[in-house]
């Protein structure tokens, strides 16, 4: 399939909305198919004709980002964030991709913003906690892990179960170690116990994020697949 920008509706202001939408939409039937260079093609006329278009900014991120085009997609996720600056959706993005290439710092602090703009926010939680992990955290790390299963993440208990037992050792080591709020964020286990298990996503979440579940869980986005338990 090619995709090419229809010469009849680029200067029609009237249909412009109604026109990206179908490319938007196109975009997305190809992420389904993991068509992941027409989909890039289908956003970007999609951008081109609606510039201010954080769903599409957000969705061409992830697309670039399955195509290891990794600065193109922190670029896209900025603009995204500058279009909409309180959803929730692109931080999170933005701190995966910076933990796929092991920016663990950056991506915690990233994971952090995204749980500030929702608390329900399982898979940040996720992330935020293996990051922190990796970085030998451990007392943050099962906070984070704890929040992410009680907010719904399943397939957690082994990693749960493991990283209690690195704090077991770590108290036991010293004697004064205790479980602390994490410094990235102030928000642990103990602070949020009075949030619902499974309360509503936040309206700011948006469609495109929520479409992009199907479509890279079906590509094997690392997202998906750090939290994730097989």
């Amino acid at each position: 399939m090619v995709i090419k920008m229809r010469d009849d509706v680029q200067d029609c202001d009237s249909q412009k909305g109604i026109e990206s939408q179908d490319y938007f939409n196109v975009a997305m039937s190809c992420v389904l198919a993991e068509d992941f260079e027409e989909a890039k093609s289908a956003f970007t006329i999609a951008i081109q004709m609606q510039p201010h278009n954080p769903a599409a900014y957000l969705a061409r991120g992830n697309v670039h980002r399955s195509l290891d085009e990794y600065q193109q997609a922190m670029d896209d996720y900025a603009i995204s964030i500058k279009q909409q600056p309180h959803n929730p959706a692109a931080y999170l993005e933005l701190g995966v991709t910076h933990y796929i290439n092991s920016n663990f710092d950056q991506a915690i602090d990233y994971f952090t913003t995204s749980i500030i703009q929702q608390l329900h926010n399982p898979e940040a939680y996720c992330l935020r906690g293996k990051a922190h992990l990796t970085k030998g955290r451990v007392f943050e790390a099962l906070d984070d892990l704890k929040v992410a299963k009680n907010q719904g993440m399943i397939g957690l208990e082994k990693s749960i179960s493991t990283t209690a037992f690195f704090v077991t050792a770590a108290m036991r080591t010293n004697s004064n170690a205790r479980v602390t709020e994490s410094k990235s964020s102030g928000l642990t286990a103990s602070s949020l116990s009075t949030l619902p298990a499974q309360a509503a996503p936040s309206p700011q979440v948006s469609g495109a994020s929520q479409s992009f579940d199907s479509g890279f869980a079906k590509s094997g986005s690392p997202l998906r697949n750090v939290c994730a338990e097989r």
